[in-house]
């Protein structure tokens, strides 16, 4: 029996030979964190439903005959390994139930992802597709189970498995955690392995490779690249004094990296060089430690190119870095097959990825991103900015963060100026963060929210700063705010000065070619004005001498100090806080609250004559967000991800809803199902930003070639590389925008290709996507 055929050469690869090679893969994979017997068990039972005539009758035909495949469904195979898996082995026992499910699951799941164990409505998907599937005639169960055992593995040895399988588990359990949400995350290691190495010997075997060719997790040369780190830190200008604090967080993170794994604060200051500062105590603790991988998630596409470039410059060039965001395009078919092959699989030493990407791994339905989870085991894990997490994933964000740190082995380092007040606990690398904070301050901030300004107020005192002081960055909450006061500055600005204007309204590419522009002129001493969306603030590294920020929440106000004189350019400088009257916040309910927040603790710094910018105040600042989101506040469920009448994190965990929905209207199902959650709904439904939008190319710079030269027509290869080069064209418009949009005509639509294009007249080289002010009212918020 026969598992696939190699394309060119009609040669075979077996079910015996597919199914050992996996599960080989799969036990050397889960090795490190004692899970091997459950990755081999896993690996060698989840092809089993291929072993029947049908399913090789299927094979030859869809080879022989492309141009007629047989549809999909006509000889299904996943169920079989799973129902045998829960047949045999969900018994008495609490770990032999809770073993023999998560296997079940993952063999059921390793080409359609997690199905839910209970709907919200009571139902059991899972259960109900398995007693299908026992029935169905097109799976042959009786005729596939024997054929494997007879050929592949028999039942003594498949039990004997299953026993260390169960005891490994347990062990597991031990650090990883006993309740119901680790198990899930356990779940999905299992699926991750599986899905991996599935995929892995396919297409070695179909590439001629050897699927052990390559030297399987074989730590890198953490030392070689600490050197070439040190010797990039040599060459910085150690001679003034931010360089001189700079260089003791640096040797402080050194000297905290010899500590045992675990969760890390790094607190430093804006401008405080905690991106390579951070560097060092990954590198330096994955060679202590022995640890596999280095993460950076960064929560902003803008900083990612930035801080990627700093990483390469720091490590002379290695090899190892793996990008992994959007902005990400290779230059021919073969690189972008080879980067692909690596960012599917998060198969290098560092990388850098989006938070957006490290959350879908973790939580969305599709196997594409679980397959990449069970790369984390054994990482150093630096999560920049913290303080950027959305409000909605911050309680799935913690509990991610838990499970990986106990049960997979990693060192997470939550990065910030503004450390929130998150549910981990963990060691402060910077002990004496309050004097850190002291010696760098190099900005003083004005509360000036007192009376609220009309865009057309803020645009004139502006201008005001901007004659004074040469260069003005301002930062605003909403989009049609900053296009506001961007044409009232602009109209109103002398010819010597550069305005500029940055949203997500404008493409990726356009942003970052209109950074670098700004930054050249910044460097050459020019008159130069910036109004900016949130989007600059965490990271970007720019410097203003004055900066002004449409009120938000502290941590906002203290990320857009971060671009105001940040080396010490000036003796101190000026960071303005302005409310505008003409934002309208509705829609934004996380700033009305930080403004909130934000009011109690300028009166308080008022009245004991504190900074703004002191730990205390900071404190202060998180300590009333916890009171508001935390626990037991009324709005906790906002950070557990709202959806109908439960949340995310109890979807993923208990599932009491559905339990109780399932007693009332499916009491047929108690008793068989040790795990409850709702995988396939939580993860469908998992957004890191929740709101629905649609992308759209736009007509800038090369993306106007790109588009032409994919409308042409062409081979399917130069079509999916054309379309990956125009993801830094591409926009994406909220539905009321996205509507405006289409009743204006403002939009094509090319469904041949899969893509919508904005027309020529809606698109701003200085603000980006634009439309009719009469519906850009309604539409930009």
């Amino acid at each position: 029996m026969i598992a696939r055929i190699r394309a060119k050469t009609e040669e075979e690869q077996t079910i015996k030979e597919h199914s050992e090679h996996v599960a080989q893969l799969a036990a050397h994979s889960l090795a490190g964190v004692g899970l091997s017997a459950l990755g081999q068990l896993a690996g060698l039972l989840h092809d089993m439903g291929k072993y029947t005539r049908a399913f090789y009758d299927y094979i030859w035909q869809a080879y022989r005959h492309p141009e007629a495949k047989p549809p999909k469904g006509t000889a299904p195979h996943a169920q079989t390994g799973a129902i045998y898996a829960y047949e045999r082995w969900y018994c008495s026992g609490q770990y032999e139930k809770l073993t023999a499910q998560i296997l079940s699951l993952v063999i059921r799941a390793h080409h359609s992802g997690l199905p839910d164990c209970i709907c919200p409505d009571g139902s059991s998907p899972y259960l109900e597709c398995m007693e299908a599937a026992r029935t169905d005639v097109r799976t042959h169960y009786d005729e596939a189970k024997g054929n494997f055992l007879a050929n592949v593995c028999g039942t003594d040895a498949l039990d004997s498995l299953f026993l260390e399988s169960v005891a490994e588990v347990r062990a597991f359990a031990e650090t990883a955690g006993k309740d119901k949400t680790s198990y899930g995350y356990t779940t999905r290691v299992l699926l991750s392995t599986l899905v991996d190495a599935d995929r892995w010997d396919s297409a070695c075997f179909e590439r001629g490779e050897n699927p052990f060719g390559a030297p399987v997790q074989c730590a890198p040369a953490w030392g070689m690249l600490l050197s070439r780190l040190n010797e990039s830190l040599r060459k910085f200008d150690s001679a003034t004094r931010i360089a001189e604090i700079r260089n003791g967080v640096s040797l402080r993170c050194f000297a905290a990296a010899h500590d045992a794994p675990g969760i890390y604060r790094l607190t430093v200051p804006t401008g405080g060089g905690k991106t390579l500062a951070s560097l060092r105590f990954a590198l330096e603790h994955a060679r202590m430690h022995d640890m596999r991988r280095i993460f950076y998630v960064i929560p902003f596409n803008t900083i990612l190119d930035q801080n990627a470039g700093a990483l390469r410059d720091a490590l002379q060039n290695y090899e190892g870095i793996l990008e992994h965001h959007s902005n990400v395009v290779m230059d021919d078919e073969a690189e972008q097959s080879a980067h692909t092959r690596l960012a599917e699989r998060w198969d290098s030493d560092i990388i850098l990825t989006s938070f957006v990407h490290f959350m879908n791994t973790l939580y969305r339905k599709e196997n594409t991103d679980a397959r990449r989870m069970h790369r984390l085991q054994r990482s150093v894990i630096i999560f920049d900015e913290v303080q950027a997490i959305p409000q909605n994933c911050i309680r799935l964000f913690e509990r991610a963060v838990q499970f990986l740190v106990r049960g997979l082995g990693c060192t997470a380092v939550l990065c910030t100026a503004t450390q929130p007040s998150l549910a981990l606990e963990g060691a402060d690398i910077i002990q004496n963060a309050g004097a850190l904070f002291q010696s760098l301050r190099r900005t003083e901030i004005i509360d000036e929210t007192r009376p609220a300004r009309t865009c057309e107020e803020a645009a004139q005192n502006a201008l005001s700063l901007l004659r004074e002081y040469g260069a003005v960055l301002m930062i605003v909450n909403t989009k049609k705010a900053a296009e506001s006061v961007y044409q009232k500055v602009k109209d109103g600005a002398p010819a010597n000065v550069h305005c500029f204007h940055l949203s997500t309204n404008m493409c990726p590419a356009h942003r970052m070619e209109t950074l670098e522009e700004l930054r050249a002129l910044l460097k050459n001493g020019a008159s130069v004005f910036l109004i900016s969306t949130s989007l600059i603030e965490a990271g970007v590294d720019v410097s203003f001498p004055i900066v002004i920020r449409s009120f938000a929440g502290l941590p906002s106000i203290l990320q857009a100090a971060g671009r105001c004189n940040r080396n010490g350019e000036q003796a101190l400088g000026r960071v303005y806080v302005w409310t505008l009257s003409e934002e309208k916040l509705e829609r934004l309910p996380f700033v009305q609250h930080g403004q909130a927040l934000t009011a109690d603790v300028m009166l308080m710094a008022r009245e004991e004559r504190l900074d703004l910018q002191d730990l205390v105040c900071i404190r202060l600042y998180f300590d009333k967000e916890q009171k508001l989101y935390g626990a037991e506040g009324k709005r906790n469920v906002e950070r557990s991800y709202p959806f109908k009448n439960t949340n995310l994190v109890e979807l993923l965990g208990k599932n009491k809803p559905g339990e109780d929905a399932m007693v009332r209207l499916y009491p047929q199902y108690q008793g068989r199902l040790f795990l409850k959650q709702a995988f396939r709904t939580a993860g469908e439904a998992f957004r890191v930003i929740p709101e629905n939008t649609v992308s759209v190319i736009v007509p800038y710079g090369e993306g106007r070639q790109l588009l032409a030269r994919l409308l042409a027509g062409g081979g399917t290869g130069e079509m999916i590389m054309l379309l990956r080069k125009l993801q830094r064209y591409t926009v994406n418009l909220y539905e009321t925008a996205y509507r405006a949009l289409l009743q204006q005509g403002g939009l094509c639509f090319y469904p041949e290709y899969g893509v919508t294009v904005l027309r020529e007249a809606y698109y701003s080289g200085e603000t980006g996507v634009t439309a009719a002010p009469e519906t850009m009212d309604s539409m930009i918020y």
